[in-house]
């Protein structure tokens, strides 16, 4: 799901290239696939609602130029995904949905039930394509329309997301118009391009996750930012770049890259990558309650404690700056949980820098969370996640 949540930091600042000191790099975080499909070869049908015909026609050249785009390859292939094929739009007549029931209900009464679950489906009788292991269904609505889903509210909680239906498990996503009437189609592509590798990549995530799950010692990211593969890069400011013709897109997580020590965010910009990451050891933390050994820093309410930040880049570079934000409060607008001070704020590849971490109150649900801000011109080149457990 794309959050619409705003990180702050600081400009960067330093003028010096220092040499790349040879260094182990901290482990990256790495996504694995629960066992779920994916699109291997997505079919993606566009719905609009009638009267929408000038946003339907930019968004239409939208996804055929994706379709035999570089940045398609580039993000969705290491996770087994091919070109996407457009298939032609479906245009409604009814009244839009204002809640995900509702949408679900307009996939499942418009779609022949299946005789047997996914990936085998049978006809459909609305003239609608029907579904199959590879279909994507993408509801766009109107200009002022909101959607409710659980308790978050289109454009407020969130700018897009996918799922699927009960019970026949049909992938969809849905993209609100989150500006007024006549709004250009760069306030919709960059979430499109973030729930269409999203959806690709786990089309099933309630019965049956794929590219969804965070390695053991970086679970912390799966809460803030979130462990599918768009919301691992939504809050890095160059997050949405042009990369198909004029179009903005959305930069998402790449294992392999990530792996390589170089922008886990694909495509990477031509400019160095540089990162600070917190030296954590291991803690306990419960997950769905149950503990695992994750890491991070343990603190007790009222104390603090001081770590290492490792700072590194992958290739020469001049000093950065590095940030550090209690999530409560930077991200998710609530009282903060962390009072977060650095001995200094500017490095370079190989430094490092002292966090002492104060902790002001108890996280819910066992532990807090704090993000390191990396800046470079004044842009968030990378974040790094980390947790502090009660």
């Amino acid at each position: 799901m794309l959050r619409l949540w705003i990180l702050v930091g600081l400009v960067a600042c330093g003028d010096n290239l220092a040499p790349v000191v040879e260094i182990p790099l901290p482990p990256a975080p790495h996504i694995s696939s629960a066992g779920g499909p994916v699109l291997v070869a997505p079919r993606i049908v566009p719905i609009f609602y009638a009267g929408d015909d000038d946003m339907q026609a930019q968004v239409e050249a939208f996804l055929h130029a994706l379709a035999t785009s570089s940045y398609w390859t580039a993000v969705t292939s290491e996770y087994g995904v091919g070109p996407p094929t457009i298939e032609p739009t479906i245009v409604v007549s009814d009244p839009p949905p204002t809640t995900d029931d509702a949408l679900q209900g307009l996939l499942e009464a418009n779609l022949e039930p299946p005789v047997v679950d996914l990936p085998l489906f049978v006809g459909q009788t609305s003239g609608w394509p029907a579904p199959d292991a590879n279909t994507l269904y993408v509801v766009f609505l109107p200009a002022g329309v909101t959607l409710t889903a659980g308790s978050d509210v289109s454009c407020m909680a969130f700018g897009g997301y996918h799922y699927e239906t009960a019970p026949s498990h049909i992938a969809y996503a849905l993209i609100p118009r989150c500006t007024p009437t006549g709004a250009p189609i760069d306030k919709i592509t960059p979430a499109l391009s973030h729930e269409l590798v999203e959806a690709a990549t786990d089309p099933r995530p309630r019965t049956a996750p794929a590219f969804a799950v965070i390695d053991r010692d970086d679970v912390v990211w799966g809460y803030t930012p979130g462990a599918e593969l768009g919301d691992m890069c939504e809050y890095i400011r160059a997050a949405r770049q042009r990369l198909v013709g004029d179009y903005l897109v959305q930069r998402t997580w790449s294992n392999i890259s990530a792996a390589a020590g170089h922008d886990p965010c694909v495509p990477a910009p031509a400019a160095p990558y540089v990162a600070a990451a917190p030296l954590f050891g291991d803690v306990t933390f419960a997950v769905a309650g149950k503990p695992i050994t994750t890491h991070g820093v343990k603190i007790a309410n009222g104390s603090s404690a001081t770590i290492e930040l490792e700072l590194f880049s992958d290739t020469a570079t001049a000093d950065w700056t590095v940030v550090v934000e209690d999530v409560a409060s930077a991200v998710q607008m609530l009282p903060a949980e962390l009072s977060l001070t650095l001995d200094k704020t500017t490095g370079n590849d190989g430094d490092k820098l002292e966090l002492t971490i104060k902790r002001l109150k108890d996280g819910q649900g066992g532990g807090s969370e704090l993000v390191i801000v990396s800046k470079v011109g004044g842009e968030t080149v990378s974040l790094w996640w980390g947790l502090v457990t009660n």
